[in-house]
């Protein structure tokens, strides 16, 4: 594409108008910048002050197979056309009756499914997250070399149900093995589903995992699974432990409210501990248990954090980051320096929620850094579609890995055509931001930019306001874009406008002017600019004249198609004194991500197919081990078994057989989420919780049959299961989600459980010195009222002091423990900062305001479910979520998959603010990188619309910083203290410092795009907030498909440009703004701007400040992803 022209007349006026006003109803052609190194200005009528794209690099990554240049249906595509589903059918789901929330994105009962043809639905599948091959999907671990997938997936359908534990398998986290089952639901404590766990390696090399499974009776227990051969670095073969349950849900918790084992970590007294996501009532809270043995657990008293009005937290997370160092930390660590973030997927929201806070492992309470910025009610992981996320410390490299599960927006329907649904991000590393000292930052996996290949570049571009300017770099559907944006402080200083009430998802999205912003960059555009997804900036000064930067992902022109999400993400992003405004955008489509994981047949939730929630991630023996969530037989939720999938770098995966399968009474209705402890011996344990076959969540013990063998192929359940039920006073169905144990001073282990007693959202605490019985302590770690059950928590230390990740049980000075969970109500993950005592098992979040599912956020987006492990490979903790579908359940029915899993991130503290963690993508990722293309100091007056022309831009990783000059910002005075991303109009709603940034996913004609941008509402104070969000509103034209806007507040620091990244993988948009304070992922269902018609852009809504953006975009080859050869077993 040598330029892009102005929309033609199948663009409806209304349209553009919304979208940018100024500019005229048929402009001149616009030109890519000539020489893409070379400065360039893009002039306007009126500009206030100068927004420079100073650079702009665009990688296009390794494409999957040649793509078709027309609408014409590919020769290997599905065969929709003798599809036995009507497109009206919407099969039930079987989640609501298990008492789990529904997993679909929504029914669009009232919109007629879109036509969508065979390109279509095959072009939706990413070509680097991970992914089952078909069907729904929804923890990892590196063990011998192999990065270790394990992932909740649904091998019949690509809708929720039958879940089973997948498993795949990469050496870099990029390519991937699919390997058979790790467990699948074949026993009584699982039966209903074998839900999401956690793995624990034990100082022994030992690998635990706990998981969740729904039994026979419907009851979440959960349960201890291991290795059969832990000299198998595949760990192809999975023991469930005989006496499972190891842990059913306590007195006050509900039978169905207690689920998602998080990993292990070790307390002072040597005994493990392990977080469970509940609730109580409405009340969000992390049960903690502790162990010696991993059979039996104490459930500690109290919780170890809850939130009010949060809801359930599933898939809690919990981990340490260094507050002084950039590596990850192992589950365990603690001491000085650290802070633990504590991370839930709330269920009623479906968003993931984090926090960082102080662990005490002494008393085993987390409290969080800022109480309001609690989990459930503060940061997200990710403020797009990114839920179920869960971190692992991945010891190879010293980081921790963040995974998250990338539903799908679309309809059933669609989902069940194209025979699968979800997706997983691409794994980001997190760390403390230690910037801001508030926040954690997430980035791609290094090992993603071995993707790339070639690379464009654009320097200087100047964006004037209505700029948009083509970045012709050709193929534009895998891409790894970077860019930085430069504001001229003097205009920035002189704007008086005030927009304190920005939102990314209601501010109109990339069409809502501003005057300093929006203005990013828009990807997956198509010729016409009738599809594009911005992702962009929003500079909102307040009547203060302070500013507020938002970055945000605005999906509500991403597709034509009417029945898929078409939502604005985003959220404030803190952009410091000096820094500039940075993004990076991985464009991961083909709808089914070719980076991030997803299986052949159920659910993902690490870019695997139908994966729900990622179980147990690990590492062992040189292998990166995700267990998930998955329904073996639909694209939508039933049927939960434990997908296992094993990888060497965290992008290229094998998919293993089942971990586990629901096959005894205590997992009969479900293997669901668990935790794997690895021991210090070596030995892995895995709890889950496993839905009985009466319908109780009770945990379950498992463990590898052979800890020699890399691949840990064989799972072997306790013969004693259920370890753990629902203690009295808690509800037989809100017992779930065991986390990673940690071992406590006294030697024994603790873990939590997540559940809820009436509204109040708990985190239940058990010690136990051997894994087979626990106690559980008395009270909870945390509770928060009105935050409903928590789900999947999580719970780790993070290091004050240090990049590296620390292993579960660290404790000591210098860290902060994270509790997280997710909040069954809302289905959001929220994290919670806090310090926890392991002599009292204590945990005080940092600010009681912030708790878990009232404050911070994993994920401003789809992202839920999220899991954390100890990379102990490379000192880092590694974060995943479970992606879900936003279109129908129609939708993932006819495609046969759903859900995907987040790009594994690395979580640290940010040691900047100390209040939030950093959520990066895990290095990995980009060795997916292949062609860069940079776009340096791009100018983006007010109203700037900039195209990147770089070819195709569906695949990408884009790091992006805009500048604003402080003397334009000063200026300002327009109050906007209203300012919401999700309410305040996406893009489209101009303010003086907002939005700006990148539009992705667009065609030419603008009927569909993305955008990713920040908006600066400036308050009545002078003190300006940012905001950063992601509008999907116009991301589809389907009618059946979620089209919001996503998105939070934004910690920019003195001295910070505004900065963003984006991964985009077709159907994904991952959005990490100011070094991953905060994130947001994005599901969109572009019907126009795929293949080759998707465009990027740069834009700057904003009415009175030119933004400096600097853009670099490296489009991405495809991630290897690869079923595991049965033949050869």
């Amino acid at each position: 594409m040598d330029s892009i022209t102005s929309p033609t007349s199948s663009t409806t006026p209304n349209d553009l108008e919304r979208a940018y006003s100024p500019l005229p109803d048929r402009p001149e052609p616009l030109v890519s910048p000539a020489g893409h190194r070379r400065p360039m200005r893009v002039l306007s009528g009126i500009c206030l002050s100068v927004l420079f794209l100073s650079s702009l690099v665009l990688l296009i990554l390794t494409q999957q197979g040649p793509e078709p240049t027309s609408n014409a249906d590919p020769q290997d595509s599905l065969p929709l056309t003798t599809s036995k589903w009507p497109t009206n059918l919407t099969p039930p789901s079987r989640g609501v009756s298990q008492r789990v929330s529904e997993k679909a994105f929504r029914q669009f009962s009232d919109v007629e499914s879109y036509p969508w043809t065979n390109a279509m639905l095959s072009w939706q599948r990413t070509s680097y997250h991970f992914q089952p091959e078909r069907n729904w999907m929804n923890g990892p671990l590196f063990h011998m070399g192999w990065y270790h997938l394990f992932y909740q997936y649904n091998p019949d359908s690509a809708v929720w149900g039958n879940i089973t534990w997948g498993h795949a398998v990469s050496r870099d986290l990029i390519g991937w093995l699919y390997l058979p089952f790790a467990m699948v639901p074949d026993e009584w404590f699982d039966i209903s589903g074998v839900w999401t766990g956690s793995a624990t390696i034990l100082p022994n090399g030992e690998i635990i995992i706990l998981y969740t499974g729904d039994t026979s009776d419907s009851v979440q227990v959960q349960n201890l699974a291991y290795p059969a051969n832990l000299s198998d670095p595949l760990l192809l073969d999975w023991v469930k432990y005989p006496g499972n349950p190891v842990m059913i849900p306590p007195p006050g918790i509900k039978v169905d409210d207690f689920r998602d084992p998080t990993t292990a970590w070790s307390a002072p007294d040597g005994k493990w501990r392990v977080t469970i996501g509940s609730k109580v009532n409405k009340t969000g809270i992390a049960l903690l248990y502790e162990t010696t043995n991993f059979t039996s657990y104490q459930l500690l008293e109290g919780v170890m954090h809850a939130v009010p009005g949060t809801g359930m937290w599933e898939c809690v997370d919990f981990y340490p980051v260094s507050t002084t160092g950039a590596n990850g930390l192992d589950t365990s660590a603690n001491g000085p320096g650290i802070k633990h973030v504590l991370k839930a997927s709330l269920d009623d929201n479906k968003h993931d929620y984090y926090a960082l806070g102080t662990f005490d492992p002494i008393s085993a309470k987390w409290t969080p850094d800022d109480p309001e910025l609690d989990v459930g009610i503060g940061l997200r992981v990710d403020y797009g579609k990114y839920y179920a996320s869960k971190t692992f410390y991945d010891q190879n490299k010293g980081r921790r890995i963040l995974w998250g599960w990338i539903g799908e927006t679309d309809s059933d329907t669609a989902d069940i055509l194209k025979g699968w649904a979800s997706v997983q991000t691409i794994p980001r590393t997190v760390v403390f931001d230690d910037k801001t000292g508030s926040n954690i930052l997430q980035w791609p996996v290094e090992e993603a930019e071995s993707l790339r290949l070639s690379s464009h570049e654009f320097e200087g571009v100047e964006l004037r306001p209505g700029s948009l300017v083509p970045l012709d770099i050709g193929s534009a559907t895998q891409l790894d874009i970077t860019a930085t944006f430069e504001v001229n402080e003097a205009s920035l200083g002189a704007t008086v406008e005030a927009d304190v009430g920005y939102n990314c998802t209601t501010s109109g999205g990339a069409a809502g002017r501003g005057i300093l912003g929006p203005f990013g960059i828009l990807v997956l555009a198509d010729e016409s600019i009738s599809e594009l997804t911005p992702v962009y900036f929003y500079i909102a000064k307040g009547s203060d004249g302070s500013a507020s930067t938002y970055f945000c992902a605005d999906e509500s022109r991403s597709s034509k198609a009417t029945d898929v999400g078409k939502l604005v993400y985003g959220s404030k992003v803190p952009v410091l004194d000096g820094e500039k405004l940075s993004a990076r955008l991985l464009i991961l489509t083909k709808y089914q991500s070719s980076e991030k994981l997803q299986l052949d047949k159920a659910c993902t939730s690490i870019n695997l197919d139908n994966i729900v929630c990622i179980a147990a991630p690990l590492f062992h023996m040189g292998w990166y081990h995700l267990f998930y969530q998955y329904n073996p037989y639909s694209a939508v939720w039933g049927n939960m078994t434990w997908g296992h999938a094993v990888s060497r770098d965290l992008i290229n995966w094998l998919y293993l057989p089942f971990a586990m399968v629901r096959d005894h009474w205590y997992d009969a209705n479900g293997v669901w989420t668990g935790s794997a402890t690895i021991l210090p011996d070596g030995q892995i344990i895995v709890l889950y919780t496993g839905v009985s076959d009466d319908s109780v969540q009770v945990q379950n013990l498992a463990y590898p049959a052979n800890l020699s063998d890399p691949l840990l192929l064989d799972w072997v359940k306790y013969p004693n299961n259920p370890v753990m039920v629902p203690p009295p006073g808690i509800g037989l169905e809100y017992f779930r989600d065991p986390s990673t144990a940690w071992i406590g001073p006294d030697g024994q282990w603790r873990l939590m459980m997540g559940s809820k007693v009436n509204t109040t959202g708990i985190a239940l605490l058990y010690k136990t010195a051997n894994f087979t019985s626990f106690e559980l302590l008395d009270g909870v770690v945390h509770a928060v009222p009105d935050t409903g059950m928590w789900e999947c928590l999580d719970f780790f230390p993070v290091s004050m002091t240090g990049t590296n990740g620390l292993d579960t049980s660290f404790i000591g000075p210098g860290i902060k423990h994270v509790l997280k969970a997710g909040l069954y109500d809302n289905l959001h993950d929220y994290y919670v900062l806090g310090s926890y005592d392991p002599i009292t098992d204590k945990w005080t979040p940092d600010d009681p305001d912030l708790g878990v599912g009232i404050g911070l956020r994993v994920d401003y987006g789809e992202y839920y479910a999220s899991k954390s492990f100890y990379d102990q490979s490379k000192g880092r903790r590694i974060l995943w979520a479970w992606i879900p579908e936003t279109d129908s359940r129609d939708a993932n029915l006819l495609k046969g998959w759903a859900s995907v899993q987040s790009i594994p991130r690395t979580v640290v503290l940010d040691d900047k603010t100390q209040r939030n963690i950093l959520q990066w993508p895990v290095e990995e990722v980009e060795s997916l990188r292949t062609n860069s293309h940079e776009f340096e100091k791009v100018e983006l007056g007010p109203g700037s619309l900039v195209p990147l022309d770089i070819g195709p831009a569906t695949e990408l990783d884009i790091t992006a910083t805009f500048k604003i000059h402080e003397e334009a910002l000063d200026a300002t005075v327009e109050g906007g203290v209203g300012y919401n991303c999700t309410t305040s109009g996406g893009s489209v709603r101009r303010g003086i410092l907002g939005p700006f940034g990148l539009i992705v996913l667009a065609d030419e004609a603008f009927s569909e795009l993305t955008s990713v941008y920040f908006y600066i509402a400036k308050g009545t104070d002078g003190i300006a907030k940012t905001f950063f969000c992601a509008d999907g509103s116009r991301s589809s034209l389907a009618p059946d498909v979620g089209k919001l806007v996503y998105g939070s507040e934004v910690p920019v620091l003195n001295g910070e440009k505004f900065s963003m990244r984006l991964l985009v993988d077709r159907s994904i948009v991952e959005s990490f703004a100011q070094g991953g304070r905060t994130v947001i992922t994005s599901r969109v269902y572009p019907t126009k701007a795929i293949y080759g018609a998707a465009k990027v852009f740069l834009f700057n809504n904003a009415t009175g400040v030119t933004v400096t953006a600097s853009v670099k975009i490296w489009q991405m080859r495809s991630a290897d992803l690869h079923p595991f050869p049965f033949e050869e077993l």
